[in-house]
C-alpha cells in the first residue's frame, strides 16, 4: 500500500530531477539585425536632379544648399523645391514628406530612365490656409531625388498648367565631379 505509493512517488521524482539535470543550461545565442543600410561616410548622389525653368514663369531661387533648391514663382503664387535625401524607405520619405503612410494616398508609379519615378498629391493646412501640394519622387536605389510643390488652394487651378510643366521637366543628371 502505502509504501509502494511513497516508492513510485519518490522514483517519479528521481526522473524529473533526472531529465531536468540532463538538460545542459545554455546561453542563448543573440543575432543582431540591422534595418539601416549602413552607407560609406563618403557617398554622394551619383545624380543632379533639375528641373526646366519656363521663361514665361520664371521662378526665383530663395533657398538653396548641398542638397536642396527652393524657387518661389516672382508673383508669390507657389513654391517647388528640388531634394537629394537618404531615408530609410520609400515609406518614410512619404511619410516625412507628406504627412500620410503610403496606403493613405494615390501614388502613381513609372520608370523613368531605368530607375523608379513616384508621383502623389495631397491637401494641408498651413499659416497661409490650404495648400495643394504635389511631389514626385525618383529613386536610384541610394537617393531619393524629390520634386515637391505647394500652391495656395484658390490659385491651384489657375497654376496648375505651369506647375505641370516644371514636373514634366523633373529629371536626373550624372552628377558631375
Amino acid at each position: 500500500g502505502i509504501n509502494m505509493r511513497v516508492t513510485r512517488i519518490l522514483w517519479v521524482l528521481c526522473a524529473v530531477i533526472a531529465l531536468c539535470g540532463c538538460s545542459r543550461a545554455e546561453q542563448p545565442v543573440w543575432e543582431t539585425v540591422a534595418d539601416a543600410y549602413l552607407l560609406p561616410a563618403n557617398a554622394a548622389p551619383a545624380y543632379d536632379a533639375s528641373i526646366q525653368l519656363d521663361g514665361n514663369t520664371p521662378l526665383a531661387e530663395v533657398f538653396s544648399d548641398l542638397s536642396s533648391r527652393v524657387y518661389s514663382d516672382t508673383e508669390g503664387r507657389y513654391e517647388v523645391a528640388v531634394e537629394t535625401i537618404m531615408a530609410d524607405s520609400l515609406a518614410q520619405l512619404v511619410r516625412e514628406l507628406t504627412g500620410f503612410s503610403l496606403d493613405q494616398l494615390d501614388v502613381l508609379q513609372r520608370q523613368q530612365d531605368g530607375m523608379m519615378r513616384y508621383d502623389m498629391a495631397w491637401s494641408a493646412v498651413s499659416e497661409d490656409g490650404n495648400q495643394s501640394c504635389r511631389a514626385a519622387v525618383i529613386d536610384d536605389g541610394l537617393f531619393y531625388y524629390v520634386l515637391t510643390a505647394q500652391i495656395p488652394q484658390e490659385l491651384s487651378a489657375q497654376c496648375r498648367s505651369e506647375v505641370e510643366a516644371v514636373f514634366q521637366s523633373f529629371s536626373l543628371t550624372v552628377h558631375s565631379a
